[in-house]
């Protein structure tokens, strides 16, 4: 919706490509399509590689659990030798790593995989921005709540190439 909006109002068109996260940003500096637009995180180690558009959204992390499991602190999901989940290569990954140690972490490549771990009760929680668990707290009601809030937020931006003069007008569309 973002993307078409601003495409709206510097007279552009989007065509969007399925990618896995993964291999995502390797697929923009090889040039297979001209942007990312997948709930970024801006950061400094991206920000060294590739370029991106002022933030369009902040959202802050958050844990979704079990409903059974409401009142569970990071102390308590360390003490019961469970596990948080999180998608591989993500910022949720490495905030989880620093609330609970590598040890505690267990990857998926979704999040989708993650919050199915959840919903079996292999892992105690999901790291996840708030925005992104707010949905799957109304998709999955009475079974999934967010737990845990109050984390780190990150701003999320449009990524490109390093050096793409297409950053200031998707800025300029951004603002408008």
């Amino acid at each position: 919706d973002v993307l078409n909006e601003i495409c709206e109002r510097i007279n552009c068109t989007g065509e969007f490509v399925t990618t896995g996260w993964e291999g995502i940003f390797g697929a923009l500096q090889q040039g297979e399509f001209d942007l990312v637009d997948s709930g970024v995180s801006i950061t400094e180690e991206r920000q060294q590689t590739m370029d991106f558009t002022e933030p369009y959204l902040i959202v802050s992390q958050a844990v979704l659990m079990q409903v059974e499991d409401e009142g569970m602190t990071l102390d308590d999901i360390k003490a019961s030798g469970r596990k948080l989940a999180a998608q591989t290569a993500t910022t949720n990954a490495q905030l989880a790593e620093d609330l609970v140690g590598r040890d505690n972490v267990a990857l998926y490549d979704t999040f989708v995989g993650a919050v199915v771990a959840l919903q079996n009760g292999d892992v105690a929680g999901v790291v996840i921005d708030g925005t992104s668990a707010a949905a799957y707290e109304k998709e999955f009601a009475g079974d999934l709540i967010i737990g845990i809030t109050g984390l780190q937020a990150d701003p999320l931006g449009l990524v490109f190439r390093k050096g793409d003069e297409n950053v200031v007008a998707f800025n300029e569309g951004l603002a408008a």
